[in-house]
């Protein structure tokens, strides 16, 4: 359509766009919540999310004499500006996901955004912990939604502290 990637076949539909690939399968895999408020929540929190991610995937852009200045800034916003407002989420509705107690898209797109900056700080999370909490049972939700996928293919290598965890939680990616 726009000659451009990722693009995915899925349901007799070639899908191009980031943001619609991932809503039409949160949506056909139920992690799209239950009802139109909740679907708003997912959508104001993943909205949120992308941009820190924004700044997370500039970093490697970033020229080498700006990179420790552009990891302190990733860091800063991270645990000044995008995570305490998920931990006041997380302990306000005294609930282990997101939305709706259920995993969720939003859940997805706020491990991946962890992730990331735990890769390059990984004491990030040390003053949160209702995400780090929310980490342990997200890690295993989404193996267990994973690996029941059979267009997944699932690498040996893992790059975090997730790893040890459930049996060698392994590096997903999906064909």
């Amino acid at each position: 359509l726009f000659h451009q990637l990722p693009l995915v076949e899925i349901d007799g539909m070639k899908l191009v766009q980031c943001r619609a690939i991932l809503s039409y399968i949160a949506g056909k895999y139920n992690l799209y919540g239950k009802d139109l408020k909740e679907r708003a929540l997912i959508d104001m929190y993943v909205e949120g999310i992308s941009d820190l991610m924004h700044l997370i995937l500039l970093f490697p852009f970033s020229p080498p004499e700006a990179k420790e200045k552009s990891l302190a800034t990733i860091a800063e916003k991270a645990t000044e500006r995008y995570f305490p407002v998920f931990e006041k989420v997380l302990k306000q509705h005294g609930q282990d996901f997101l939305v709706g107690n259920r995993f969720s898209f939003a859940d997805v797109q706020l491990m991946e955004a962890i992730l990331a900056v735990e890769e390059k700080v990984p004491s990030v999370l040390s003053g949160f912990p209702q995400l780090q909490v929310m980490m342990l049972l997200n890690m295993f939700m989404f193996r267990n939604h994973t690996v029941q996928r059979p267009a997944v293919i699932v690498s040996p290598f893992c790059v975090n502290q997730y790893c040890g965890l459930f049996n060698k939680l392994p590096v997903f990616m999906f064909v």
